[in-house]
């Protein structure tokens, strides 16, 4: 049985999927820095959802890899499929030191508004998860 370049293409991006995520678990920006040195994009998306690394960050409320993923490039304004932003991750999560970077990185006003797939908004989660000044 023979690998073909296809084959070959998808199990690097499995391989490197899989340590992006693992870096993000572990909170270790200095091995996820690595990568993106070695030429991983930083507007990758390695879940089946399509969460960006930005919003993977924003999950584990880890600012200083969100501060590294930002000063490399990282779209702040990404959707992911289920229309989803970090925005909203945020206002979930509560992290409002993050949500403030993200503030000050011009992160689009819009998205504090915008629903997401089923209808909810930033302002919703934030109200349905106590953090209700969060965006005042």
């Amino acid at each position: 049985m023979s690998t073909t370049a296809a084959d070959a293409s998808a199990a690097k991006v499995t391989v490197t999927s899989n340590l992006i995520l693992s870096c993000i678990r572990k909170r270790d920006s200095v091995g996820l820095k690595k990568l993106i040195d070695k030429g991983t994009s930083v507007d990758a998306t390695p879940t089946e959802g399509g969460q960006s690394l930005t919003m993977l960050a924003c999950s584990a409320q880890d600012i200083d890899t969100v501060k590294m993923l930002i000063s490399a490039g990282s779209n702040i304004n990404y959707l992911d499929k289920a229309k989803t932003s970090a925005v909203d991750i945020l206002s979930c999560n509560g992290s409002t030191s993050i949500l403030q970077l993200l503030l000050d990185r011009d992160v689009d006003r819009e998205l504090l508004s915008k629903p997401n797939f089923q209808g909810c908004t930033p302002a919703h989660f934030a109200a349905q998860m106590g953090n209700n000044n969060l965006l005042s």
